[in-house]
């Protein structure tokens, strides 16, 4: 289990969505709606920080492009 922060970014790094905010989320796979509205397609960024509930030493940080079409 972990405590969860999901943020979009643009392409200037600008934030813009959070889709989570320290949110405990148990082991295993998640889903998380994101709604585009508002946004224009193109090249954003997602950012996935998690810390362990269990051990708070431990914590993972992924970023990953995506391409928004509409």
């Amino acid at each position: 289990p972990s405590q969860v922060t999901i943020r979009v970014f643009d392409i200037l790094g600008r934030s813009v969505a959070t889709l989570t905010s320290d949110e405990a989320f148990d082991e295993g796979y998640q889903e998380v709606e994101f709604s585009a509205d508002g946004l224009a397609s193109g090249v954003y960024f997602y950012r996935i920080d998690a810390r362990s509930l269990d051990d708070e030493t431990i914590r993972t940080v992924a970023t990953n492009r995506m391409l928004l079409l509409k």
